[in-house]
């Protein structure tokens, strides 16, 4: 078993234009997703094991955590940005 990690993620500032989007959507849309979280790119996160902790990051202030229950490498073009992307 891989020892868990911390890891940051930067939110674009195109796909979330404010502070509060963010945050709204962190307690909204991720929630509603079952905490299911699409990373944009497919080389972003080397590794992630289960029980890492995850800082989201806006600007240069961290404004959620969470904690990784599973993580995988799939791919799907159902999965779209806020904005429909």
């Amino acid at each position: 078993m891989t020892a868990p990690h911390i890891r940051i993620f930067p939110h674009s500032q195109k796909e979330f234009p404010s502070l509060d989007t963010l945050t709204t959507w962190l307690l909204t849309g991720l929630k509603a997703r079952g905490g299911r979280y699409l990373l944009v790119s497919k080389n972003a996160v080397a590794e992630l094991p289960p029980g890492s902790l995850v800082l989201f990051r806006y600007g240069q202030a961290v404004v959620g955590e969470g904690i990784v229950k599973e993580y995988s490498r799939e791919s799907s073009t159902e999965n779209r940005t806020l904005f429909g992307e």
